[in-house]
Order: C-alpha cells, then sequence, then structure tokens
C-alpha cells in the first residue's frame, strides 16, 4: 500500500507540476501559461471531485464490514511513508538532473551556481545604486 502510495504521489505530483508551474509553461505566453495552469487546476478538481463522489459509498463499505480502523492506520501510515518516499524520489530526481545540467550545453544555460547567483545580486545591486543616484528609483 505504502509503494502504491509513493508511486501516486509522485505521479500527480509531477502531473500539477507540469500543467501548473513548470518552466516550460511558465515561460511562454500569458495565454499559454493561464491554459497550462488552467489544465491543471482542473485535472485537480476533477481528480477531488471524483474521491468526494466516492466517499460516501467507501465509508459505507467500512463500517459495514469493521474495517475503518484498520483503514484508518493504513491511510495514516501509507500517508507518512509516501510524503517521505515522494519526497526522498523528487530530490535525488532534482539533484541527478541538475548535475546533468553541466554535461549537456543546450542546458547550461539553466544552470544556476551559487557563483553565478552572487554575481547576478551584485549586479542587480549596483544598477539600482546607480538608480538611486541618477534619480531614477526611489531611495
Amino acid at each position: 500500500a505504502v509503494l502504491y502510495s509513493v508511486v501516486a504521489d509522485t505521479f500527480a505530483s509531477v502531473l500539477f507540476f507540469q500543467l501548473i508551474i513548470c518552466a516550460c509553461v511558465q515561460r511562454g505566453p500569458a495565454e499559454h501559461r493561464r491554459v497550462g495552469e488552467r489544465i491543471g487546476q482542473g485535472v485537480a478538481v476533477v481528480l477531488a471531485l471524483f474521491l468526494i463522489w466516492n466517499l460516501p459509498t467507501f465509508f459505507a463499505y467500512q463500517l459495514q464490514n469493521e474495517f475503518l480502523g484498520e483503514t484508518l492506520r493504513t491511510f495514516v501510515f501509507c500517508k507518512i511513508g509516501s510524503l517521505l518516499g515522494t519526497s526522498a524520489f523528487q530530490t535525488c530526481l532534482f539533484y541527478s538532473l541538475w548535475h546533468a545540467q553541466k554535461r549537456i550545453p543546450r542546458f547550461r544555460r539553466h544552470r544556476v551556481t551559487a557563483e553565478l547567483y552572487n554575481e547576478y545580486v551584485a549586479h542587480e545591486m549596483g544598477r539600482r545604486e546607480r538608480m538611486k543616484q541618477q534619480g531614477l528609483a526611489p531611495a
């Protein structure tokens, strides 16, 4: 049950990420972003409605067969296990892909190191200071 939960949570999180906040959606025109976000939100609503619709039948079956206590225990343990498993899987995947970016030339421009970030921050601070001196930005 825990393995099923991990797979289902991972699938759902990847699906929602791709549809709602993936860079491939977010860097497009505003219309494309809204379409991707609405598709992701629509999938989430359909899934929630499906689960809510089946809930009374599920609880009636659990109560009739005296499985409710066992079901709640299984739910709690599966939820904890799936959160830990999904987080571990996604962390390992992110770490692997982040390191793979430096070997693939077309992805190097998306790789941000601490050094590049610090250079960007220093550049932005200098730019804002120059704008203040010229009276173009609020103090």
